[in-house]
């Protein structure tokens, strides 16, 4: 019984690894390797959130929503049809990226993280954390080895072309080993029918992921840019954020998956996200106050870690929201990431100042987040638990 329950626990810290693969790889660079390839290093781990979320399209929502709902068999099809059909797309897709762009854009390592994340929250939903834990070590050992890769050739000074290649190769064996249906092979049109029906009822869904996203990857770029024209202290506290947001944020995740069946059922789902903006909040204050530096840097710490933040808050709220709502928080959302393009798009112009990228930071999407939740307070129906309950009464 001992031994049982230890090793339980056992693969349930396994779960957390999946999420620290490229932090721990930004955190060597800072500590051992004096911040080399860093910039390299953080542009690949945003590439490859944006682009993996983008290849999964809001399924990963999607099917989470139509377990929760009762809808095993549909979810167990599509898995076996995405893990079977990975390793006919993207190995051809990277070929085909390698020459044309020589190492900037690496499609392998960006699909299956998207699969691999997929697998694991599947996983997490049914509660089978074995399961999970081992597509987990798969997920870090691609990230981190990335990371390192990343780290190598900025040491040595190896081409883009070269990096880009082993980091593929790296991503294709690991997927072969961990990510790919040996078994059993899903009906071909069934599995694709199904599939578009799935994108066609979350379509919402869908486009909500992608603006998280694509302000989450403008503000990066932002970064990214403004580092690259000589503020590097700016890079350095963006990696600490990434660092400690990474680190929160892969904690509760994990565990709310695990617990999110029954959170649904209780009715509490705005409680448990107020309770959340609110500890979001103190935390980052807590950290930015405590962290050595200038007070401009301290400020800009703490607006960068709780945008940061804003990703996973936001996020949350999405996940939880009923559909009638969907139009009115796309808009909401559209307005906020519009700010983060156009203060990008001043940056190529001559009337960008610095002062700028402070406007950028706080125009963020927890704080979206935190006036959606108070707006929906005082509307009955907001969250799919209130619907849930209501349906039962």
């Amino acid at each position: 019984m001992i031994f049982k329950k230890f090793s339980q626990l056992s693969w349930f810290g396994t779960v957390f690894l999946g999420s620290i693969g490229f932090p721990l790889a930004i955190l060597i660079s800072r500590g051992f390797f004096k911040n080399t390839g860093l910039v390299d290093l953080v542009s690949l781990q945003t590439d490859t959130a944006f682009i993996a979320f983008l290849i999964q399209a809001g399924i990963r929502a999607g099917l989470r929503k139509e377990y929760l709902i009762g809808h095993v068999r549909l979810v167990q099809l599509l898995e076996l049809y995405l893990r079977g059909g990975w390793a006919f797309v993207f190995p051809p897709v990277s070929a085909v990226a390698l020459y044309f762009f020589e190492g900037a854009f690496l499609p392998m390592i960006y699909g299956l993280n998207a699969v691999i994340t997929l697998l694991i929250g599947l996983s997490l939903v049914r509660q089978d954390v074995k399961r999970a834990g081992g597509f987990s070590i798969a997920l870090f050992a691609m990230n981190f080895g990335s990371g390192m890769i990343v780290i190598m050739a900025g040491v040595s000074g190896s081409d883009k072309l070269a990096m880009g290649i082993t980091i593929e190769c790296l991503s294709f064996l690991l997927g072969i080993l961990f990510a790919s249906n040996q078994r059993e092979v899903a009906g071909h049109k069934k599995s694709s029918r199904l599939l578009l029906a799935v994108l066609r009822k979350y379509l919402g869904l869908q486009i909500a992921s992608f603006v998280i996203m694509f302000s989450a990857y403008i503000f990066a770029q932002l970064v990214l840019s403004v580092s690259n024209a000589g503020d590097t202290q700016l890079i350095v506290l963006y990696s600490d954020a990434i660092l400690i947001s990474g680190i929160i944020t892969l904690v509760l995740s994990r565990i709310l998956v695990l617990y999110e069946q029954n959170l649904v059922k209780s009715g509490k789902i705005e409680l448990y996200l107020s309770l959340i903006h609110l500890g979001f909040f103190i935390f980052t204050l807590l950290v930015s106050i405590l962290r050595s530096g200038l007070y401009h840097e301290k400020l800009m710490f703490f607006l960068l870690l709780m945008g940061l933040m804003g990703r996973f808050s936001i996020a949350l709220v999405s996940g939880y929201l009923d559909e009638k709502w969907r139009t009115e928080f796309m808009c909401s959302m559209s307005l906020f990431a519009g700010f983060q393009v156009v203060i990008f798009a001043l940056l190529k112009t001559e009337f960008w100042q610095d002062s700028y990228l402070y406007y950028a930071a706080t125009i963020n999407m927890f704080v979206l987040s935190f006036l959606m939740i108070l707006v929906y307070r005082y509307r009955g129906g907001a969250y799919i638990s209130n619907r849930s309950s209501a349906s039962e009464n």
